[in-house]
């Protein structure tokens, strides 16, 4: 039997993380003298109310090696591992669960760097868990993580790069500070990195043009699977959604607000969407 290991900015709602016995290792957000373990300890909501009643920023810190231990130890030597997580560019939790790997030589464990984060990692994690319940084995879920791995995509935006600049997650979108006033920067996630993919005037502008890219990779495949993940605003995910349905036929696989540690480095007003085609 194959299982599931992954970590908090997967973004999961806990019903999927549940129904699918995924294992979820939690990154800590830190806010003033609080810590507070993401997908855990507090929901998304509370979190951006107390962004709105504090001036400290939050900063984030991946697991400790022990906290992998822990849970490869409950998982057992018997069952092969996945251990599917944010990317290493991002983050270094991938290190922390290789560095508990190597401590536990009888064990079946596969580190994997998503080169993803948020809804990406989400849908990989998702869909390898469904595999897993489905009976595969362990070469056809590491096959079919690389197959995930090479297709899916990531389309988001923020109303601000402050959180971006500050939590050192800005990435190759750098150029676009400096730019925001009444302009909303298009952004992705690709090979591990943040990247800039227009400056656009508008939030309608900006959601009809999200919509353009997906429906241009859209024609490109038979069935589009999507994910979609929104801030404390909800109205700009419906209006992606709605507008999505409406120039795309689509599985949504599930949507779900940002997690704490997503918001302390995207900021509480991002939004967007993953998918990939089959």
């Amino acid at each position: 039997m194959v299982k599931i290991v992954t970590d908090s900015t997967c973004d999961l709602t806990k019903e999927i993380v549940e129904r699918y016995g995924i294992e979820v290792v939690p990154l800590t957000v830190h806010l003033g003298n609080r810590a507070f373990r993401d997908f855990y300890d507090i929901t998304s909501l509370e979190f951006f109310q107390m962004l709105k009643e504090t001036d400290d920023f939050p900063t984030t810190s991946q697991p400790s090696v022990e906290e992998f231990i822990k849970t490869y130890t409950k998982i057992g030597d018997k069952d092969d591992i996945v251990s599917i997580h944010i990317s290493l560019d991002m983050s270094k939790t991938a290190q922390s669960a290789s560095t508990a790997q190597k401590q536990l030589p009888g064990y079946k464990i596969n580190v994997i760097d998503s080169r993803t984060v948020s809804v990406g990692l989400g849908i990989i994690v998702l869909e390898l868990a469904k595999a897993a319940k489905n009976g595969a084995d362990i070469k056809e879920i590491l096959s079919l993580t690389d197959e995930l791995k090479s297709k899916i995509r990531v389309y988001f935006s923020v109303d601000s790069l402050d959180y971006l600049q500050k939590g050192g997650r800005i990435g190759k979108a750098q150029g676009f500070l400096g730019t925001m006033l009444k302009i909303k920067p298009l952004l992705a996630v690709s090979d591990g990195f943040v990247r800039p993919v227009e400056r656009i005037r508008g939030s309608g502008r900006l959601i009809s043009r999200m919509v353009e890219l997906v429906k241009e990779d859209a024609q490109k495949g038979k069935n589009l699977k999507a994910a979609f993940i929104f801030g404390e605003n909800t109205l700009n995910s419906e209006e992606l959604i709605s507008q999505l349905k409406s120039e795309v036929q689509f599985e949504e696989l599930y949507r779900n607000y940002i997690g704490t540690v997503i918001t302390s480095h995207a900021g509480p007003t991002a939004f967007g969407l993953g998918y990939y085609l089959l």
